[in-house]
């Protein structure tokens, strides 16, 4: 499959490899003689959470790197370091605090994932920390993050508004400083289903050494079938969700690779498994396992599409022009085209349509019994109300400025 791609993208494809050897060195010396633009590779790294890799891997071949563009590299690194440090040590402190409560957590993403992924807690760039709870204890894990100085916007007054937000959405923000928790109940919001055995995650789920505290996480299959999920869900936008499944990969047992594939046909996802792996392996030369990649030779033909698709928007810098809102509450055909199953794609397209989300909720305000009408309002909002009066300011720009 040919990428097609410039110097400039191809050398921070080449730096997120995370191989860190004499082949990796070698192609990105070949780059930069190809010529590179310094401040379009930093925006690009920045943009897809890739700068500790970016600067890692130009470690090595320094001489090639020009020094305004080193330092400024540097001084990124420098800051999410230092960001990662005062999460890592909040995260250790949360946890013993709500593990004292009785509360049970699953850990994944952040710091957890940054050292089960790429051995080190400071190469994956992480804003937030993340972690699943059982809805039982939602009111505990709040309570207790207010209590520590954490204030959370979202309108939750009553408990109607509680639950309807609880019903609808997948987790609660809350911040405190340069800190952001985000306790999730779901994975996915409703608007993208997504078949998950939660029971099974907690049975499954095993324990991980984070620098003395035992941190509860998914099991190596449960993992896979997530990241991969993760990025299907938010179309593969940053180059991070391909290099954590380049990653796990690259450290993955033989034998997981058939268990991967039968839970992933067994929730109808394999399809997003394996544009996970086809990603992972073109983009990054990550070894994807003989089953695996059977698989994706028998589904060759959408596997391609989709990763052709998402590599094309992968490394633009302009956004999008389109009348519909940037976000994954509103219809995606590459989502669609993710799901190989034909309930599946219906699902996916009457939840994404229909399902109020906060947005609904604050321009409509409806009493319980008069919910139903949401399954109008919303598509009216998003697909009807929402383009016009995209179009409308956009024309009253253009004139205004003519």
């Amino acid at each position: 499959m040919k990428l097609g791609l410039d110097p400039t993208d191809a050398l921070v494809i080449a730096c997120a490899r995370c191989t860190f050897d004499d082949r990796q060195r070698a192609d990105i010396r070949a780059t930069v003689e190809r010529g590179v633009d310094w401040q379009r590779a930093l925006a690009l790294a920045e943009k897809h959470y890739v700068v500790p890799l970016l600067f890692k891997s130009l470690a090595a071949c320094r001489d090639v790197v020009p020094e305004a563009a080193y330092r400024q590299l540097a001084e990124q690194r420098k800051l999410l370091r230092f960001r990662a440090e005062l999460f890592s040590d909040e995260l250790v402190r949360v946890s013993a605090a709500l593990d004292a409560a009785g509360v049970s957590v699953l850990h994944y993403k952040g710091p957890v994932s940054s050292e089960l992924l790429y051995g080190n807690r400071y190469l994956r760039t992480y804003f937030d920390l993340d972690f699943l709870v059982r809805r039982e204890d939602l009111r505990a894990v709040s309570r207790l993050l207010r209590d520590s100085g954490y204030r959370c916007d979202d309108n939750l007054s009553t408990d109607e508004s509680r639950e309807r937000f609880e019903h609808d959405q997948k987790e609660y923000v809350f911040v405190s400083g340069l800190l952001c928790i985000e306790p999730h109940w779901s994975l996915t919001a409703r608007r993208y289903p997504f078949p998950i055995d939660y029971k099974g995650l907690w049975e499954r789920s095993v324990f991980h050494d984070f620098g003395g505290a035992q941190l509860r996480t998914f099991s190596a299959v449960d993992m896979l079938l997530i990241l991969s999920m993760v990025g299907a869900k938010s179309r593969w936008k940053r180059l991070q969700m391909i290099t954590d499944v380049a990653q796990f990969y690259r450290s993955m047992r033989p034998e997981l690779a058939q268990p991967v594939l039968e839970r992933a046909t067994s929730l109808g996802c394999e399809r997003i498994v394996l544009v996970g792996a086809h990603l992972a392996e073109t983009l990054l030369q990550a070894p994807i396992p003989a089953a695996v990649r059977a698989r994706i030779d028998a589904d060759r033909a959408a596997v391609e599409s989709i990763g052709s698709r998402v590599i094309r928007s992968l490394f633009s810098l302009k956004p999008k022009g389109t009348l519909l809102a940037d976000s994954p509450h509103i219809f995606s055909p590459l989502l669609y085209s993710m799901r190989e199953r034909g309930r599946d794609r219906l699902t996916y397209f009457l939840q994404t349509t229909t399902t109020p989300d906060p947005v609904h909720f604050r321009r409509f305000p409806l009493p319980r019994w008069a919910y139903p009408a949401y399954r109008v309002l919303v598509p009216a909002y998003d697909y009807g109300f929402t383009p016009i009066a995209r179009s409308l300011r956009s024309f009253v720009r253009s004139h205004g400025g003519a």
